[in-house]
């Protein structure tokens, strides 16, 4: 037996399509979570006047648990994709800054050797210390990522 609910929507759409004398399509839930999709048609007699009504119902549960799962393996592969892009760009940023950096930071005591405290070469070489040290933090966000979608298998 159907819960009321369900019987009432049923025949409220079974009305429905009569009295429209054109097909309808709906959905329900039945009181196991089965979800069913229905059509009714109206029959014609040979004067035009609806004397029949067919119905044609089936199972759809696997269906929309199919498409749910779908929707949520879609939105982790947008995550992934997002990851990946951050994670690329952090990586591209880092490595051009360390390029550029290289000469600077590969030596800081022999450049900072002989220049009085708080010189504006001596702030200048300690500046690009501090950004040699945002070049390791991108670098480490970059490994981060990668190493989570390599663990997620999101990797190619």
């Amino acid at each position: 037996l159907l819960p009321a609910d369900v019987v009432h929507k049923r025949k409220e759409m079974g009305i429905k399509a009569v009295m429209e004398g054109k097909a309808i399509r709906f959905e329900d839930q039945d009181e196991n979570g089965l979800i069913y999709e229905h059509q009714y048609f109206p029959v014609p007699n040979d004067k035009a006047a609806v004397t029949q009504l067919a119905i044609y119902s089936i199972d759809i549960t696997d269906r929309r648990a199919s498409e749910q799962e779908r929707k949520r393996l879609q939105a982790q592969l947008q995550q992934a994709q997002k990851m990946e892009a951050i994670g690329t760009l952090a990586g591209g940023v880092a490595h051009d800054l360390n390029n550029i950096l290289s000469g600077l930071v590969g030596y800081p005591d022999l450049l900072l050797q002989d220049l009085p405290e708080e010189s504006a070469k001596e702030r200048a070489i300690r500046g690009a210390e501090a950004a040699n040290h945002l070049v390791f933090k991108l670098l480490l966000i970059w490994a981060v990522i990668i190493a989570a979608m390599t663990l997620y298998g999101f990797t190619q």
